[in-house]
């Protein structure tokens, strides 16, 4: 991971344990969560406040290609 992709890596991070993953400003839809982690045969979320890492390593791929747009 390069150090641009680290830093943007802890904003995602930072950004989804403040605000949380779900709702009105989350950075990936619900849906765009729950798609990512089935096609990388991860386990859904079901309570957003116990993630694993590959679980956001994922979503962080997830955002940066797909989501990154909405920040």
């Amino acid at each position: 991971m390069t150090a641009e992709q680290w830093d943007r890596y802890c904003t995602f991070v930072r950004h989804g344990l403040q605000y949380g993953l779900f709702g009105s400003k989350a950075l990936l839809t619900k849906r765009q969560i729950d798609t990512a982690l089935r096609l990388e045969g991860l386990p859904r979320l079901k309570q957003p406040d116990d993630i694993l890492y590959v679980q956001w390593l994922c979503l962080f791929r997830c955002w940066l290609r797909f989501g990154c747009r909405r920040e």
